[in-house]
């Protein structure tokens, strides 16, 4: 699936079974996710707050989570495309 627009963004990831290529942390650097494994992702969403900052909010195994990332929309797409891979992307591959 090709990444347009945070629309397909969020389809791409949520209500699925992700395998995470990078931990993820929340504020106090307690790990959420760690990498080299398959997480269950539920609610995303991404919105962009300034030029250059992109707020997503994800729900990883029901444990809510904001990340923030400073970069352009295509960075943001090719950022997710390499470390959050749905399971079905991977059978398919």
């Amino acid at each position: 699936m090709n990444i347009l627009n945070y629309l397909d963004a969020e389809v791409y990831l949520q209500n699925k079974q992700v395998f995470f290529k990078k931990d993820i942390a929340n504020s106090d650097f307690k790990t959420l996710a760690k990498s080299g494994k398959v997480h269950n992702v539920g609610n995303v969403e991404f919105k962009r707050l300034s030029e250059s900052t992109i707020a997503f909010y994800m729900q990883i195994n029901d444990i809510e989570t904001t990340m923030y990332e400073y970069k352009t929309d295509l960075e943001l797409f090719a950022f997710i495309k390499t470390n959050f891979i749905p399971v079905c992307e991977l059978i398919e591959s």
